[in-house]
């Protein structure tokens, strides 16, 4: 089967799940220029091979609107010339994705979607124009079916009316950057908060758990890194805290795999959201975690198992769950074990490709 897969956003996920599908498939797999440089460190040749092709194309603003009508004609003349059996789109928001859709539905081609965030995130994410949130809703509303990251989120999408009789279909967020092999030499009480420094990212409450720690002189070294304007808002109270570490900037790849394989903890206290690119690292390395119930967070790391999960917005039990582990190391072991285990079998790229097949055939 010839599958092609649209991903102007979500590089590495989309190139773990392309790589798996090539086990059965050819797959042609398009990617953002700029999304894929940050992601995939410039390495697009690295990942051609027989049976997969990745193409990039430039996005650009609407301010530059022909540049953006010649990157939606890209992504239609590469669609045409490789006459795929399976079109599967990942839902973005750039315009050049309307030239593109308004072929899928003039040509009458039938497409999937994959939806990885059923509801904007708080913050900045939530201020999208009319023009985007239209794109979004016609994505999802002409889709033959939707993939969504849990349980949680495919019944958060049903409850809208818009969807309630579309077919939608839970398939898990793989784990990302699975390692060789397993081990634990992790930093004790190193505890990482890492990504885009967004709002719904929790930062506020991270601070308020680790002074709470330091304070009892528990031996906590948080690191935050990252970048986005809630750094500026917390940047003086981090550098005040003992310990703390701050990185300022975008990470590559490397840099972020050797932070997450220093932390003996990945703080992830969202106060809401769906899914974690973050979260999916940790697995990778087998790294325990501290998580908000928010989303389909605790189906991917699940309480007691790889971590400990509280309600969000709740530095106090935040807190002592990061006490918990720190203090504790056969718990610290037995959650990074166990989260190993689940990157390798339930919630590996190859299970992933599995579940597609079978919601390719609805």
């Amino acid at each position: 089967m010839k599958i092609l897969n649209i991903a102007l956003h979500f590089a590495e996920y989309a190139t773990e799940i392309s790589l798996a599908q090539t086990e059965r498939h050819n797959v042609v797999l398009v990617l953002c220029r700029k999304n894929a440089d940050d992601e995939l460190l410039n390495k697009i040749d690295f990942y051609q091979q027989e049976r997969l092709t990745v193409h990039t194309v430039d996005l650009y603003p609407m301010r530059r609107i022909l540049s953006l009508f010649r990157s939606g004609v890209n992504l239609v003349r590469i669609a045409a010339s490789m006459r795929p059996d399976v079109i599967h789109v990942q839902e973005a928001t750039n315009e050049a994705l309307y030239i593109f859709f308004l072929w899928l539905i003039f040509k009458r081609k039938k497409y999937y979607l994959t939806v990885h965030d059923p509801l904007s995130h708080s913050g900045d994410d939530s201020k999208l124009p009319i023009r985007k949130r239209l794109l979004i809703y016609a994505l999802r509303r002409c889709a033959v079916g939707i993939a969504v990251h849990g349980r949680h989120l495919a019944e958060l999408l049903r409850s809208s009316p818009k969807f309630r009789d579309k077919i939608i279909i839970p398939i898990h967020h793989p784990a990302l950057r699975i390692q060789k092999r397993y081990n634990q030499d992790w930093i004790p009480g190193k505890i990482l908060f890492a990504g885009r420094m967004q709002a719904y990212k929790g930062l506020g409450v991270f601070c308020e758990a680790m002074e709470r720690l330091i304070s009892k002189g528990v031996p906590a070294f948080p690191v935050v890194a990252g970048s986005g304007p809630e750094l500026a808002i917390y940047r003086k109270r981090l550098e005040s805290m003992k310990n703390a570490v701050v990185i300022d900037r975008f990470l590559m790849p490397s840099e972020l795999d050797h932070l997450i394989q220093e932390a003996q903890i990945i703080a992830l206290p969202y106060q809401d959201g769906s899914q974690s690119g973050i979260g999916a690292m940790a697995l990778g390395h087998g790294r325990p975690v501290v998580v908000s119930n928010v989303g389909s967070l605790p189906e991917m790391m699940p309480h007691n198992i790889v971590g400990l999960v509280v309600n969000p917005n709740d530095s106090v039990n935040f807190s002592a769950a990061v006490e918990l582990i720190i203090s504790d190391e056969a718990m610290a072991s037995f959650f990074g074990s166990n989260a190993y285990k689940r990157a390798c079998t339930e919630f590996s790229p190859q299970t992933t490709m599995f579940q597609l097949d079978d919601f390719y055939n609805i």
